[in-house]
């Protein structure tokens, strides 16, 4: 009897080239490999990673939220978690980490993460405090590097049993 798959989405905005986007493009397949059930839901637009994903037969969804708090938003984003029965929701960067936590939770999903990739990722106090409340409904928050973690925990005083740091990982044959 072979292992059930683990049904996982990873949320971010866009899939426009950028450090985190392109981390996807070369994860994913191999989280896929391993017996992983993934996709990735973008909120914004799907942007020209996508193409890249959807080759590697790595599905892309837009759910577009007209602001990261938009109730509509948040209830379209709910019902696609519950309709892809979904077991963990994986967000990326502020926006997409506070609407997919949230989304996550109404939607029950079992397991929520959120990564956290740069140092001062706000605009402003108000973010800063919404991270705060919203950083409880997580299982686990993903950092990048000790000084992201300082970063982040400075400004949305976490417990450390719910952070982790993962270093981004290399693949030095591209170099060769």
């Amino acid at each position: 009897m072979s292992k059930p798959e683990v049904k996982v989405a990873r949320v971010i905005s866009a899939l426009w080239p950028g450090g985190v986007e392109k981390k996807l493009t070369v994860l994913l397949p191999k989280l896929r490999d391993r017996g992983a059930d993934v996709q990735v839901i973008c909120l914004k637009e799907a942007g020209e990673l996508a193409v890249e994903l959807e080759k590697q037969d790595i599905p892309v969804t837009v759910s577009k939220m007209s602001s990261r708090l938009s109730p509509f938003g948040l209830w379209r984003l709910r019902r696609l978690f519950i309709h892809e029965k979904l077991d963990v929701v994986h967000t990326h960067m502020y926006r997409s980490n506070t609407s997919g936590t949230i989304a996550a939770k109404l939607a029950g999903v079992p397991v929520i993460v959120n990564n956290i990739h740069n140092v001062d990722s706000w605009d402003n106090k108000r973010q800063i405090r919404t991270d705060r409340i919203v950083s409880r409904l997580r299982d686990c928050t993903i950092l990048v590097s000790k000084g992201v973690a300082a970063d982040y925990i400075e400004k949305v005083p976490i417990e450390t049993e719910k952070s982790r740091i993962i270093y981004n990982g290399v693949d030095t044959d591209y170099f060769r």
